[in-house]
C-alpha cells in the first residue's frame, strides 16, 4: 500500500547522496505504564523530544502470506544485558503488548509528522541467552470477541459498590448485596441509586 510522505521525507528520499542517514525507532509498551524507547542507530536519537537509546537491533523484511493471514515481521534483540528478560518474566512474555516502529530521518528530528510509522503487537517470542526474537503483527481484530459487554434491558452490569455503581450509602436496601434490577427487592431503586442502573430499560422485550 502506498504511504503519503510528509514533504520534507519526500526531499530526503529524492536525494542522489546525503550525509543523514535513515533511522529505526521502536516503542516497546513493557507495561501500561512503561515504555522502553530504543534505536538502531549507534548513538542515542531524540525525536520529537523524545529520546531513543542506541540497542544492538535485527529487523527482517516485512512478510505477507498466501493465506489471507495478517503480514509480520520478526525483530531480533540483544539479551546481553536481560533488559527485556526481565520484563517478559514478569508480563507474559511481552505478548500483545504494542510496539510503535518509525523510520526518520536524521535530517528531520523535530517534527512527528515526518516519519512512516506502524503500530504493531507482539504476537510471538523467542527467547536464548542471546537473543530475543519477538514476531510483530497488526492487532487481530478477527480474534477479540464482540462485544466486550452484554447489554440487558433489566438487569445490572455493574459490579456493586464498583465505582461504576458508585452506591455507598443509602435507601432501605441490604448494605452488603444488590440484586442488579432496578426495582427489584433489593435493587436500585431501594438503595435510592437508580440513575446510576447499568441495565437498559429501552431494550424492547421479545414479541412473539
Amino acid at each position: 500500500m502506498a504511504r503519503d510522505l510528509h514533504a520534507n521525507m519526500k526531499t530526503a528520499k529524492n536525494l542522489i547522496a546525503s550525509e543523514n542517514a535513515w533511522i529505526m525507532l521502536f516503542e516497546i509498551s513493557v507495561s501500561d505504564l512503561e515504555v522502553l524507547r530504543i534505536t538502531n542507530n549507534e548513538a542515542a536519537v531524540t525525536f520529537n523530544s523524545k529520546v531513543y537509546s542506541p540497542f544492538p537491533i535485527a529487523m527482517e523484511t516485512m512478510e505477507e502470506g498466501g493465506q489471507g493471514d495478517l503480514p509480520y515481521i520478526n525483530i531480533t534483540v540483544s539479551n546481553a544485558e536481560r533488559i527485556l528478560t526481565d520484563y517478559m518474566e514478569q508480563r507474559n512474555g511481552l505478548l500483545d503488548r504494542a510496539v510503535t516502529m518509525k523510520l526518520v530521518n536524521e535530517s528531520n528530528l523535530s517534527d512527528d509528522a515526518a516519519s512512516i510509522t506502524i503500530n504493531l503487537v507482539i504476537r510471538q517470542a523467542t527467547v536464548t541467552e542471546s537473543a530475543i526474537s519477538f514476531r510483530l503483527s497488526h492487532h487481530p481484530f478477527f480474534e477479540i470477541d464482540m462485544p466486550h459487554q452484554r447489554f440487558y434491558r433489566a438487569r445490572c452490569r455493574w459490579a456493586f459498590k464498583s465505582t461504576e455503581c458508585g452506591w455507598s450509602s443509602g435507601g432501605t436496601g441490604e448494605s452488603e448485596t444488590c440484586d442488579k434490577t432496578l426495582d427489584g427487592d433489593n435493587g436500585c431503586e431501594t438503595h435510592l441509586n437508580q440513575d446510576r442502573f447499568g441495565g437498559f430499560p429501552g431494550i424492547p422485550r421479545r414479541r412473539i
